[in-house]
C-alpha cells in the first residue's frame, strides 16, 4: 500500500499542477472568470489523474466502468471545488484558494480510488 500511496502522490501532484496552472492561465486570459478558469483547470487535472492512476498507480486497465466511477468521484470533487472556490475567494486571493482546493481533495480520493474504483487484490506493494 505504501508504494501505491507514493505513486498516488506523484500522479496527484502532476494532476494538481495541471489543474492549478491551467486555472491560473485561464483566469488571466478570461479576465477574472474564476468558475470557468477553475473548470478548465479541473478538466485537465482530471485527465492527468484518471490516466495516471489507472495505468501507473493501481496498474488497472482503462475501462468504461472505472472511467464512469472515477468521473462520478470527479464530479463530486468539481462541485466541492466550485463551491469552495466561490467561498474562499471572498476571504483570500484566488491563488491561495486554488492551492487549498487542489491540496485538500486528493487525500480522501486515494482511499476511495483504491477501495471502490480501481479495486483488485493488492499485493504487499
Amino acid at each position: 500500500m505504501l508504494l501505491n500511496a507514493i505513486k498516488f502522490v506523484i500522479v496527484g501532484v502532476l494532476a494538481a499542477c495541471a489543474h492549478f496552472f491551467v486555472a491560473l492561465l485561464s483566469e488571466h486570459l478570461l479576465e477574472g472568470r474564476v468558475q470557468i478558469a477553475n473548470t478548465l483547470g479541473f478538466v485537465c487535472g482530471f485527465i492527468v489523474s484518471y490516466v495516471g492512476h489507472a495505468l501507473f498507480t493501481f496498474k488497472s486497465s482503462i475501462t468504461l466502468k472505472n472511467l464512469m466511477q472515477y468521473a462520478s468521484l470527479g464530479t463530486l470533487n468539481w462541485l466541492i471545488s466550485a463551491v469552495g472556490i466561490e467561498w474562499l475567494t471572498h476571504i483570500m486571493p484566488f491563488t491561495w484558494a486554488m492551492l487549498l482546493v487542489v491540496i485538500s481533495l486528493p487525500i480522501i480520493n486515494f482511499f476511495i480510488s483504491r477501495v471502490l474504483i480501481f479495486k483488485r487484490r493488492h499485493s504487499a506493494s
